[in-house]
């Protein structure tokens, strides 16, 4: 059974409560030593909740090579049930208009991950490899999330954050990917996913994704 809410509204509702945004509170965000942390902590997988996103070309030192910004969103639209699994519905919107494409998330024991079995996060698996992609027989990406959290600052204010990142291990005929291109993603205590950055193989630029408001009910 899908379960949704109407897209008009989710979408005014991410366009125009800018005032929803939540500061973070540094001195009560938990560190890796703790206790294990809930996965939903970070997932907030709930009907309703959105993320809105400053996008913005950056080069290789991370800083934008332009005045251009694009706002682009994600939000949870509903929920659906795939081979018997319940899936949160990720609907996304580029510059105010939403993608027809959708995704669909779930917390799996302490990891966040996709219809397509991929591992966005986890939460209590530190500083081992958590999941390889394979682009390729040339091309592969390890991922693991560092225990130690890191100070981070974007438009929607100032966090600590886990840092998942991936490495990458390149096979002839590819090059070896520079150290900038490999990804690596900001999670944050009751917040969800702050920064991320879209590199491409041959471009000496990225898209840098930064979270600019979000509301979690």
């Amino acid at each position: 059974m899908f379960h949704r809410l109407p897209v008009a509204l989710l979408l005014i509702t991410v366009f125009t409560l800018s005032s929803c945004r939540k500061e973070e509170d540094l001195d009560c965000t938990p560190g890796a030593s703790s206790a294990t942390l809930d996965i939903a902590t970070f997932s907030q997988l709930a009907i309703g909740n959105y993320w809105v996103y400053e996008r913005r070309q950056v080069d290789s030192l991370d800083v934008p090579i332009n005045e251009n910004v694009r706002i682009d969103s994600l939000f949870i639209s509903g929920d659906t049930v795939l081979n018997g699994l319940t899936y949160a519905v990720i609907r996304e919107a580029q510059n105010g208009g939403l993608v027809p494409m959708q995704r669909f998330w779930r917390d799996s024991a302490d990891c966040i991950v996709t219809s397509d079995h991929e591992i966005l996060f986890c939460s209590a698996t530190f500083n081992q490899v958590v999941y390889t992609h394979l682009q390729s027989p040339f091309l592969q990406t390890d991922y693991s999330v560092s225990s130690a959290m890191v100070p981070l600052a974007v438009p929607a204010g100032e966090f600590s954050a886990f840092v998942m990142r991936g490495q990458v291990t390149s096979f002839a005929p590819y090059p070896v990917l520079p150290e900038w291109k490999h990804p690596r993603s900001y999670w944050a205590y009751g917040g969800g996913r702050l920064k991320w950055s879209v590199t491409f193989m041959s471009s000496p630029f990225a898209f840098r994704y930064e979270l600019l408001r979000y509301h979690i009910g």
